[in-house]
């Protein structure tokens, strides 16, 4: 598996010269998941990643960047139309900075709300619940993510530090939403939105995401758990930690060697592009589409030498793909992701637009974190699509001609 992979950096080096290519911020994950757990996270209790599984995983690679080179012939055949946010209009960063800074204002209160009016007990037994990304508040939070990307980058270039204080305090409250994908894909996002702006941000930014995400990790259980009372030692850290990030990779032994099959591919697809759609209409009239969701229960993942038996409820992307056990339609559906996937990224490099770099930078957050789970299921990452297409476009003014 890791020659294969070596292999398709190198003839991507040989074709680029450079290695910006979707298939590295996909497939990556996945190559160091295996590794890390064959060869350290069993010695630990974790089950192994079977050879199988591998099997599926390179052929997931090889199609992905497959699909990945594809793309070049449609660049040359599709131009897509040139953003707003270039040519005679800018961005108006005051602007944006008041609305941010309100928006934020407003979680605030609502944190402070909820903390005043509930007990910690009843905080606690919600898992902060309440402090969440639901509702109109929630709503307009989750409207300042692409923006905040446009804040990061005129912070850095202009040396704004205020700027950059702004963002960290989203950050900070994404983070008190208590579910940890809100704050680790508000980090991604950012760092991709940068490094798409300027790539000698790829390097640096990667290195210090990977630094904030597994502290964002560590953090979240040492506050929950202190808020409990509960005092885990280190150990208990590093368990639930590789559980979250690997259990998707490993409940993949379950699919291939017992043969789990979802034989409802037309209820995953409705799942994976009507979760917007059906959020708009139950609030609108009351009803939405019932989705039957793809599930393989709680699976045993490894045993904790000191606690006992180790679960986890998801599966990876590639893994509900499998799950069609139909290899012709698994490929064709990895072939069409890398390629669109690729086409996008490559445009959001060439182009002067600010819309199609934000929207690219989400799209790929979501599809990076794919070996976790389908995100796409959620409401949430569509909604940060859309917002990241409409509302940079409201804080346009037009500069003299």
């Amino acid at each position: 598996m890791l020659l294969v992979y070596i292999l398709i950096i190198f003839i991507l080096y040989l074709l680029r010269t450079n290695l910006l290519n979707t298939t590295i911020f996909i497939v990556t994950p996945f190559i160091f998941i295996i590794i890390i757990n064959n060869l350290i996270a069993t010695t630990f209790g974790f089950f192994s990643i079977s050879d199988k599984v591998i099997m599926v995983i390179i052929v997931f690679l090889v199609v992905f960047f497959t699909g990945t080179l594809f793309s070049d012939y449609f660049l040359s055949k599709i131009r897509l139309p040139e953003s707003k946010l270039s040519g005679v209009y800018n961005i108006n960063i005051k602007n944006i900075t008041t609305y941010v800074v309100t928006v934020f204002v407003l979680k605030l209160i609502q944190i402070g709300y909820f903390s005043v009016t509930s007990s910690s007990k009843e905080l606690v037994k919600s898992g902060y619940k309440d402090f969440g990304l639901d509702g109109i508040i929630g709503h307009l939070f989750l409207s300042t993510y692409p923006l905040l990307g446009i804040l990061l980058y005129v912070g850095i270039k202009q040396n704004k530090k205020y700027l950059i204080g702004i963002v960290l305090t989203g950050i900070l409250l994404a983070f008190f939403s208590f579910v940890k994908y809100h704050v680790i894909s508000l980090v991604f996002i950012l760092y991709l939105y940068i490094s798409i702006k300027d790539k000698k941000y790829w390097l640096k930014g990667a290195r210090i995401s990977l630094l904030i995400v597994p502290f964002l990790f560590i953090l979240n259980y040492a506050i929950l758990f202190l808020a409990r009372n509960a005092h885990p030692d280190l150990s208990f850290y590093i368990y639930n930690i590789w559980t979250y990030i690997a259990g998707s990779v490993i409940n993949m032994n379950i699919l291939v060697h017992e043969g789990i099959i979802n034989d409802n591919i037309g209820s995953w697809f409705a799942e994976t592009f009507l979760a917007l759609p059906n959020f708009i209409f139950k609030n609108l009239i009351g009803e939405s589409y019932k989705l039957e969701e793809f599930s393989i229960g709680l699976q045993t993942i490894g045993f904790n030498m000191n606690s006992g038996e180790l679960t986890s409820p998801v599966v990876s992307t590639v893994g509900q793909l499998y799950s069609f056990n139909n290899l012709l339609l698994f490929i064709l559906l990895v072939f069409i992701w890398g390629m669109i996937l690729e086409f996008l990224f490559t445009k959001s490099l060439q182009t002067k637009g600010e819309t199609l770099k934000l929207f690219v930078s989400v799209f790929i957050t979501f599809s990076m974190l794919s070996f976790f789970s389908n995100y796409y299921t959620l409401m949430i990452p569509w909604e940060i699509m859309l917002f990241s297409i409409f509302i940079p476009k409201l804080f346009l003014y037009k500069k003299n001609q």
